[in-house]
């Protein structure tokens, strides 16, 4: 249960020896870089920058674009095809290898000439289409439309009118008519008439709607328009087509691409050296934190250099280390957990070994079910076995299977009431026995067991984070704060517990089975004065900080019953029933999937089938639902109820310089 020591460190150089070292630094990942104050000119440091640094912005901005654009032409992976494909894996002189053969600049050329000649053309293949779209009605109109309008002493027009009034331009003489189209419900007229006839014409096609054609083509007649533009649309999918092949061309590099685009980024974290260095034309100096057993190393490195040395240095007055985390490997996957929360400050405490034993614990106890525990064990093995990444995310789902297993023996959950002994659903005669030897109490029938095992867990993780919150003050020498912050309210909680356990308010409450109370009455006393002893050293000293005699008083008081007082602490005690209200849930709908799917399995010939539907989907469900459930009222107990006994956050996660190992893993 800690976070890594750290020491800081002052490397020293030539600057002829900078990129060969920083390379293997990268390699190693030892140093967090920290800011170093720069006390060169801004031209010595300017020249020195300008030799060494290798990253280049705007390739590595192309890589990335270029990458994005190729994944939209790859062949598609399935889900689960994507789990299980390993990363690609090379040897760092191969990496190397092909990294320094690829021309970077040659390749953006020609993705962007392939690109911009693919987008010109869809642009002008949309724009064609839609304008076909709009020439559709019109498309066998022969005549020019320039040609159509007001000519003085006749007039021409081409329209729309719907096809129930075609009878009525035959039948009048104030104009002629020829149909060009019909197009369902409406048809395409040519229109011609007189002058002398003009406003009775008019008249006429207002009456019947005419719907004057919009469309301009120039010269060119609908109809050849339209022709013309589907001859462009076949040359425009012939060019896409060719574009297109340059395009796998690209996209059979695509693994080679990655490589550079990972070189790419390294180069890119590397020049964040020289926002923190300092250094002249011959010489430079880096400064940061490594963690204190990684020093040999550092050393060990630094020795194949001819120029280079470091030193330990004292931190500045308030500089506060990065934070790494040090645990085993059996607890290192649940400060995926506390990182979500916060980084502990370099002076708290990591909490995670403790918070994997009671967020495993609280997970199991919401599912309470051997059945759905194995079922998730069994996933995370599965990932364990064939993923790379994820795994501290399946070791967590892990530990919360196997604590779900072990609470499902011991409260007689196997798929719900499965496997009962009386009037089994499904009759296994090994297992029921196994689960009537191994039931401690079933939550159905005997709740208040359940009630006080889940308030007897409340306390213990309460203490638990009050007697965590004594540690970092005991270290920094705090001890008055470590009295009045954490000792009082130990002594406080112990004094409540005891008058409760040593009257029979415990009886009226139902907190033992027994008809006296456990503890002697005797110790009433005592604790009573205990409880008032420490009630007034939080009044009094609750609100040290403030100046003014009255304020002390009152917020200590405050302190005392509201501000992280008495009833916080029993409202957070109580808060650990929602434990047992999601086990009983659990084990409630587990009971419910079993009773509705035996009730289908009399139903001729497909009763059977039926049956196992609704016990696979209904226990699906069930694991489901109350596994998201779960996870978050566990975290929720966790970050609320307790890290706020003794968490202290804010730390800088401790982030060395390192190589880009987004897309390719490199084995030296």
């Amino acid at each position: 249960m800690a976070i890594s020591r750290m020491t800081k460190v002052l490397i020293v150089g030539h600057i002829s020896e900078f990129n060969s070292f920083v390379t293997e630094l990268q390699k190693s990942a030892l140093l967090h870089l920290a800011d170093l104050s720069r006390q060169a000119s801004a031209e010595e440091s300017q020249a020195a920058f300008k030799d060494l640094d290798k990253s280049n912005p705007r390739v590595l901005s192309g890589l990335e674009e270029m990458s994005t654009f190729l994944n939209g032409y790859r062949v598609k992976e399935s889900f689960l095809q994507k789990l299980l494909s390993p990363p690609m894996s090379l040897k760092r002189a191969e990496y190397n290898t092909i990294a320094g053969a690829v021309n970077p600049e040659s390749l953006l050329a020609r993705f962007r000439d392939v690109r911009s000649a693919l987008e010109s053309l869809k642009q002008e293949k949309e724009r064609l289409l839609a304008e076909n779209e709009t020439l559709e009605p019109w498309k066998k109109v022969n005549i020019p439309l320039n040609e159509t309008g007001d000519h003085g002493e006749w007039s021409l027009l081409l329209g729309k009118v719907e096809k129930t009034n075609l009878e009525k331009l035959k039948e009048t003489v104030c104009l002629d008519h020829e149909t060009v189209n019909v197009n369902g419900d409406s048809a395409v007229v040519l229109i011609g008439f007189h002058a002398h006839s003009r406003s009775e014409a008019e008249a006429l096609l207002q009456s019947i709607d005419f719907a004057p054609c919009t469309v301009q083509t120039g010269n060119e007649s609908p109809a050849e328009r339209y022709t013309g533009n589907n001859d462009r649309l076949a040359v425009i999918n012939d060019n896409v087509d060719e574009r297109e092949q340059g395009i796998a061309g690209l996209v059979s590099e695509y693994d080679r691409i990655m490589i550079l685009l990972q070189y790419y980024q390294t180069m890119e974290m590397r020049s964040r050296v020289f926002e923190r260095w300092l250094a002249t034309e011959n010489a430079f100096i880096l400064t940061g934190w490594i963690k204190q057993n990684d020093r040999e190393r550092l050393a060990a490195l630094i020795t194949d250099y001819d120029t280079l040395s470091f030193e330990e240095l004292e931190p500045e007055k308030g500089e506060k280390p990065p934070v790494s985390f040090s645990n085993a490997r059996v607890f290192a996957p649940f400060q995926l957990l506390t990182r979500l929360y916060s980084y502990p400050s370099h002076e708290s405490i990591d909490p995670s070994p403790v918070l994997s034993i009671y967020f495993a614990l609280f997970f199991g106890i919401t599912l309470t079910d051997a059945g759905y525990g194995l079922v998730l064990v069994l996933i995370a093995l599965f990932g364990l076995a064939k993923f790379s990444g994820g795994r501290d995310v399946l070791w967590i789902v892990f530990w919360g299977g196997a604590f779900t297993i072990l609470a499902g023996l011991l409260t007689g959950g196997i798929f719900g009431d499965l496997f009962r002994l009386e009037n089994p659903f499904i009759s296994v005669p090994f297992i029921s026995e196994l689960r009537e030897k191994l039931l401690w109490f079933d939550p159905m029938k005997e709740p208040m067991i359940f009630f006080r095992v889940v308030l007897l867990l409340g306390v213990v993780h309460t203490v638990t984070g009050m007697v965590m919150g004594l540690v970092p003050h005991i270290r920094q020498k705090n001890y008055g704060d470590a009295i009045v912050e954490n000792g009082a309210w130990l002594l406080i909680l112990f004094s409540l517990f005891t008058v409760l356990f040593a009257t029979n308010a415990c009886i009226s409450m139902s907190l033992v089975t027994s008809k006296e109370p456990p503890l002697p009455a005797q110790a009433v006393g005592p604790a009573f004065a205990v409880l008032v002893a420490m009630s007034v050293v939080i009044i009094l000293f609750g609100a040290r900080n403030e100046k003014s005699l009255f304020f002390r008083f009152f917020i200590g008081f405050l302190k005392l019953v509201v501000l992280s007082g008495i009833f916080s602490y029993l409202g957070d005690i109580l808060s650990y029933i929602r434990l047992m209200a999601l086990g009983m849930v659990t084990a409630g709908i587990g009971m419910a999937v079993n009773t509705i799917a035996f009730l289908m399995i009399d139903i001729p010939v497909i009763g059977i089938v039926f049956t196992v539907f609704v016990l696979l989907l209904g226990h699906l469900f069930n694991l489901v639902i109350n596994l998201l459930g779960g996870f978050v009222h566990t975290l929720r107990l966790q970050y609320v109820e307790f890290f706020s006994k003794f968490f202290a956050g804010g730390g800088e996660p401790f982030v060395p310089l390192s190589e880009s190992r987004k897309y390719i893993e490199i084995t030296d």
